[in-house]
């Protein structure tokens, strides 16, 4: 919640002003205006120059005369028109983090998950695959930190040597966004990070395996925006709904299999 809120002070700046941050001081990593740092209760050090961008300046909105008693509200056309484009734009200054003092901004981290019990659903996402003609490849490579990916040509990759429970959520991930393509929900970025995580969550929720201490980190790191969230909910739900009747059905399959083995030798599964 503390990360949310701190990202939520921020402003999302536009590619020119990103690249006029980028021009005048390479190293910053995290940029605010001075009275947003004041409201973290960081200060700018005495000295530091500010970084020039340019905020826009909007026309002021036309005032609505009030309709005489009894007359209806006339309809407002401009209301119509969409957003309003800016007249001019002026020159306002940010600050990178380094630049000022005070408390330190809190911060998620994402742990990697550990246990072994997840094993069974990891053999069973496998098989749901399988059916899609999805190879998982398990050799391991130089993937700069990550647990695994799509390469959008048929294979995911799940980094080895991790314990089940990682290999598992990695799994269930890597699905979703290779559904999710095939689905043509498959945006970029944030949208298609917070729609994969969620899937992870909601399916391995759904058969006892519990990866919210990894999940929920992951998503408030791509999910800086609520509305990130809220207007992919009906794709994480159509996905997971996907994923949960493969993996129902692949468990079915497994089962009358077993049955059909056992039978030739007069036994019964228990």
């Amino acid at each position: 919640r503390r990360f949310l809120q701190t990202v939520a002070k921020f402003h999302h700046y536009s590619l020119g002003n990103t690249i006029l941050i980028a021009f005048q001081k390479p190293s910053a990593t995290m940029v605010a205006g001075f009275n947003r740092w004041r409201e973290l209760k960081r200060f700018v050090r005495a000295g530091e120059h500010g970084i020039m961008i340019l905020a826009p300046c909007f026309p002021p909105k036309p005032k609505k005369e009030k309709p005489p008693a009894g007359a209806e509200e006339p309809k407002n056309e401009a209301d119509d028109e969409g957003p309003m484009s800016p007249v001019f734009f002026k020159v306002v200054y940010v600050f990178d983090v380094a630049q000022t003092d005070g408390e330190p901004l809190p911060s998620v981290a994402v742990p990697t998950l550990t246990g072994e019990e997840s094993e069974g659903l990891y053999h069973r996402l496998e098989e749901v695959a399988a059916g899609r003609a999805i190879r998982i490849d398990r050799v391991a490579q130089d993937a700069g930190g990550a647990m695994g990916y799509w390469d959008r040509h048929g294979t995911i990759w799940v980094k080895p040597g991790v314990a089940w429970n990682q290999a598992t959520k990695t799994l269930l991930h890597e699905l979703a966004h290779a559904i999710c393509e095939v689905e043509g929900c498959a945006g970029g970025g944030s949208d298609a990070e917070t729609i994969a995580e969620s899937v992870a969550y909601c399916v391995g929720q759904h058969f006892g395996f519990d990866t919210s201490v990894r999940s929920f980190p992951y998503v408030a790191t791509w999910g800086h925006d609520i509305k990130v969230l809220k207007r992919n909910l009906g794709q994480i739900r159509n996905i997971s709904q996907k994923l949960i009747d493969s993996l129902e059905t692949a468990t079915m399959n497994s089962y009358k299999w077993l049955a059909s083995k056992l039978a030739k030798c007069n036994l019964t599964p228990e």
